[in-house]
């Protein structure tokens, strides 16, 4: 698998700052918003938040082994357990009192909560305890993985699935699921791509990076040689449409970046700029090619200055956010 992202120093010398993600988290899980670096309550929880932090917090421990860190995995994992249903699917939306807001949570979410909990169960650094937990969680689930009709929640799933794969390699009916969701990605991407648009769909939206990665991942699993040759040419295709002069361009959420259209520029999210190191970086180690790694490293730069304001966008001491502050006339 894939080494995660780097924190945001230049160079990473020691364990990366999870100040931040401390400040905002509670007993109950990671607040799903602040007002500049503080956390809003009013905000409440949600799954999509949780199980990422999750993630963070369990490739942190890999890689620096703090002890204290997996407090922080617990309480996330314990907030997926809490807000899945009877039936397997998840609650995403919750109140800071513990009120569900929703009937069921979106097909995001629920990927979401696959691929965290199958990363759990994938980590070898991780206790029994934990991981024991992921898995009841995930096997709940698991009945619904099929049903997911969309996209990204497919791919997310298929990275869960991939990482319970690593600890159970033999488990025939997950290796199956992996195999029916990456011929469904590359279905869209035959039925969609043309001449110069060579994608899943009619769009480029958000986290369009996790689409390949999930096929490279999938290649290295049942080596089907069509689910590396579309990640291959889907990673080209967004290679070749978000770097230009030497930087990587985020796709902008205002307008995204429709076919036939243009990319859009603004409401760029952290996300997608994190998702495309990882997705390089997995490009990196399945198929050895070194600018795929030299690419990553011009992705991650997009979070330390090299973006379209030039501006260091995360604090590397804390990990926080950093955002402009417009000084305004004082009352």
């Amino acid at each position: 698998m894939s080494e995660p992202p780097r924190a945001c120093s230049d160079p990473v010398s020691g364990p990366v700052s999870l100040d931040h993600l401390r400040r905002i988290t509670e007993k109950r899980g990671v607040i799903q918003h602040c007002v500049y670096s503080m956390p809003n309550p009013e905000t409440g929880f949600c799954i999509d938040d949780n199980a990422r932090a999750l993630i963070v917090t369990v490739m942190h421990y890999e890689q620096f082994g703090e002890a204290q860190v997996l407090a922080l995995a617990r309480t996330y994992l314990e907030f997926l357990r809490f807000a899945q249903k009877k039936n397997g699917r998840f609650h995403n939306f919750v109140d800071y009192q513990g009120i569900f807001l929703d009937e069921e949570g979106s097909q995001d979410s629920f990927g979401r909560a696959i691929w965290a909990c199958g990363y759990v169960i994938g980590s070898s650094a991780l206790e029994d305890e934990l991981k024991g937990r992921a898995h009841e969680i995930f096997l709940k689930a698991f009945p619904h993985i099929l049903a997911m009709d969309n996209l990204r929640p497919q791919a997310f799933s298929l990275l869960g699935l991939y990482h319970y794969l690593r600890a159970f390699p033999e488990a025939k009916t997950a290796q199956q699921a992996l195999l029916s969701l990456g011929k469904r990605l590359t279905q869209a991407y035959e039925s969609t791509r043309g001449r110069d648009w060579h994608w899943f769909e009619d769009k480029l939206t958000y986290c369009n990076a996790r689409l390949p990665q999930a096929l490279y991942l999938a290649h290295q699993v049942t080596e089907k040689k069509k689910f590396l040759k579309t990640a291959e040419e889907a990673t080209r295709f967004l290679l070749k449409n978000q770097v230009k002069d030497g930087m990587f361009l985020v796709v902008g959420n205002r307008e995204w970046y429709p076919r036939g259209g243009e990319l859009s520029l603004y409401d760029q999210q952290p996300v997608d700029a994190g998702c495309m190191v990882e997705l390089l970086a997995t490009a990196y180690e399945v198929t050895g090619q070194k600018e795929y790694l030299e690419l990553a490293e011009l992705s991650y730069e997009w979070f330390t200055g090299k973006n379209i304001v030039g501006k260091m966008l995360c604090d590397p001491q804390t990990g926080l956010a950093m955002m402009a502050w417009k000084k305004t006339e004082s009352i």
